[in-house]
């Protein structure tokens, strides 16, 4: 019976997964009335290690570690941004949500941040992975992939363009109907809730380096 409950429990977080990113309302809610802090850390975890890949195919990082250490990097990185990140937009949007009568819980809040970006998160292990397996250290400096005497390579970069586009702005929906879910409040507000906290956050942020550029 307990190996039962546990099957019928792990199929229903798969299909959380995938659902979240058709009908993030009906799910999110289905989560916060099940268990707030399902799968909350992972999933920041997970989004932070796939962000920190995606920022040092950017970079060119290849060009100075190799792709064990790249790895290394982004897991020991991308797990504390994840996290922290998680509880700073989290803290912003429970703060700026009460311009608008926001009524969640801090609690449900980082629910939302962290399951919102769902169709991120699976484009990145269905495209993502598989490109630094195909290319490998190649992704990652300056002088590697040409795509332009790849044919192959030239197609599978166009359609990764296009669709990681869709997906952000597809995560952006799911995140603000999220948002819109727990905070009680209309999905545009719920919009405009996630992108205060952001514009905060990069304010900030562009204070810091403004700062650390004039000291230098």
């Amino acid at each position: 019976m307990e190996r039962e409950n546990q099957a019928n429990e792990n199929v229903s977080i798969v299909s959380q997964i995938f659902r979240i990113c058709i009908y993030p309302k009906e799910i999110i809610r289905q989560i916060i009335d099940e268990n707030p802090n399902k799968l909350v850390l992972l999933f920041a975890i997970i989004k932070g290690i796939f962000d920190a890949l995606s920022r040092g195919a950017k970079n060119n990082v290849g060009d100075t570690a190799s792709l064990p250490m790249i790895f290394l990097g982004a897991i020991i990185i991308g797990t504390l941004f994840g996290i922290i990140t998680l509880y700073i937009i989290s803290y912003l949007v429970k703060l700026t949500g009460e311009f608008f009568n926001g009524k969640a819980e801090l609690k449900e809040i980082r629910t939302a941040i962290a399951w919102g970006p769902m169709p991120y998160i699976l484009f990145s292990i269905v495209f993502l992975i598989p490109e630094i397996l195909i290319f490998g250290i190649d992704m990652y400096r300056s002088n590697g992939v040409d795509i332009s005497s790849n044919f192959g390579a030239s197609i599978f970069n166009m359609i990764y363009f296009i669709l990681s586009i869709c997906v952000s702005i597809w995560s952006i929906v799911t995140v603000s109907f999220c948002i819109s879910e727990v905070q009680k409040i209309s999905i545009w507000r719920g919009f405009v809730n996630i992108l205060l906290a952001i514009l905060i956050i990069s304010v900030f942020a562009l204070l810091i380096i403004g700062v650390i550029i004039y000291i230098n």
